[in-house]
């Protein structure tokens, strides 16, 4: 029996796949078409919720050094920042900060949604953005809206201040030039 490496199995095609890829039922209809894509695109979460649980029971069993060991060599068929995404994602469902069937279908889109506070969690579902359908544009501009007053108001500040201070030191200038033409006017 002829041995391949690690890598070179991983790049062979997965019998299951191809199998559940050479049984699909033809579709016809427009109809057809968007509830086969879609059972399939709820399948996708569900399988990056099962990988993230995978992932949070790893670091609870593994230890750290074995978990960071785990999630940034190349074991994985991704990297360590997918590896955060995902079980962030999970431990959120799990903690009840987001329900399963309000997920976006992208574990991403999920995490920009939970990287949140709760609050913002709530204030996004009151305005429709906790959602399956969700894009990451969609949540990605919430947050910018969110934020974008705590910073207009910081930078308000700074340039008021900077405008003060500019203020004074003309005040005291123009006062000076004033002593100034008051000693010229005292001695012609």
């Amino acid at each position: 029996m002829a041995m391949i490496s690690k890598a070179a199995a991983k790049r062979l095609p997965d019998s299951r796949v191809e199998k559940a890829l050479d049984s699909l039922a033809p579709l016809s209809t427009r109809e057809e078409f968007i509830s086969d894509i879609r059972g399939q695109w709820e399948e996708v979460r569900k399988r990056f919720l099962y990988i993230g649980r995978r992932l949070a029971e790893a670091h609870g069993k593994l230890g750290r050094a074995e978990y960071e060991s785990l999630i940034s060599g190349s074991d994985l068929p991704f990297g360590r920042s997918v590896a955060i995404q995902l079980r962030s994602v999970y431990e959120a469902v799990r903690d009840g900060r987001l329900q399963q069937d309000e997920l976006p279908g992208s574990y991403a889109t999920a995490y920009q949604v939970i990287t949140l506070t709760d609050h913002e969690i709530d204030r996004a579902r009151r305005e429709g953005l906790v959602r399956p359908n969700l894009l990451r544009r969609e949540i990605v501009e919430f947050k910018q809206r969110l934020r974008l007053p705590e910073e207009s108001l910081g930078r308000r500040e700074q340039r008021l201040r900077r405008l003060n201070s500019e203020k004074m030191r003309l005040i005291s200038r123009l006062e000076a030039i004033e002593a100034e033409i008051n000693k010229l006017n005292e001695h012609p």
